[in-house]
């Protein structure tokens, strides 16, 4: 009897407190914004609800298919969500490819109008 209660209860507290911590869903994105400073370079991915894309590899900027492949890409890596924190995000970039980054420059906004913004800066 014990154990059906406390399973029950663990299951609740999941319903309620996961979804806080999962990546926020790209459909329910206003806004997203990111610059990646490297040694080897300058990236830049935006988003602009509802349909532009665009992104940047130093001198060089895509728009279209292209950019959204890469926008949709670096975001889902990332797995956005309000509690993550810049040196969580630093650290994803630098598994991720980025390893030699330098500074990282994060604006997202959600459908409910919440503006997030992460500034990291290698020491």
């Amino acid at each position: 009897m014990k154990t059906k209660v406390v399973s029950g209860l663990v299951f609740v507290v999941a319903l309620f407190v996961v979804p806080s911590v999962l990546a926020q869903p790209f459909h329910d994105v206003i806004l997203f914004k990111m610059t990646a400073e490297t040694e080897q370079g300058f990236f830049h991915w935006e988003f602009n609800n509802p349909d532009s894309f665009e992104y940047h590899q130093d001198e060089r900027v895509i728009h279209g298919e292209r950019a959204k492949k890469e926008v949709m890409e670096i975001y889902e890596t990332l797995a956005l969500h309000p509690q993550k924190n810049k040196d969580e995000l630093a650290q994803v970039l630098k598994e991720n490819g980025y390893d030699d980054l330098l500074r990282l420059d994060i604006h997202w906004q959600t459908a409910r109008s919440e503006l997030y913004t992460w500034l990291w800066k290698k020491q």
